[in-house]
């Protein structure tokens, strides 16, 4: 949560990952990228330091903490739906499978398709090598 946070506070003041670490005296972004992605998690100082170069507080980091965690039942929600969505094409492209397999093996056949559905062009002359 605290990724968000720090990310939500520096697109609130409209800054980049560079620019604001440019305000913090930062020679890179990769600190704060590390933090924005979790790699890392600033320390207290650092934290504070940040926070008062983007001429924020602990307030403001509290409440972006708060809006975060309101937001994250949300994902979640979402992420669940997709999955779901997943599953249902999954199973519904099993059940075609196994209605193919319970035919007849004749009718699975590859040579008892005709040529036009496997993709060939249908042969109708005979050529004679003479």
């Amino acid at each position: 949560m605290i990724a968000e946070a720090l990310r939500l506070l520096r697109i609130r003041k409209g800054l980049t990952q560079a620019a604001a670490s440019k305000l913090e005296g930062a020679p890179d972004c990769r600190t704060l990228s590390h933090w924005e992605t979790r790699r890392k998690s600033p320390s207290y100082g650092l934290l504070r330091s940040y926070l008062t170069s983007l001429d924020l507080d602990f307030r403001d980091f509290q409440g972006a903490l708060e809006q975060v965690e309101g937001t994250a039942p949300k994902r979640l929600q979402d992420g669940l739906e997709k999955l779901e969505q997943r599953l249902d094409k999954v199973e519904r492209n099993l059940d075609k499978v196994e209605r193919h397999l319970r035919q007849e093996p004749a009718a699975r056949d590859p040579e008892a398709i005709p040529a036009r559905r496997r993709g060939r062009k249908p042969t109708s002359r005979v050529i004679v090598n003479g």
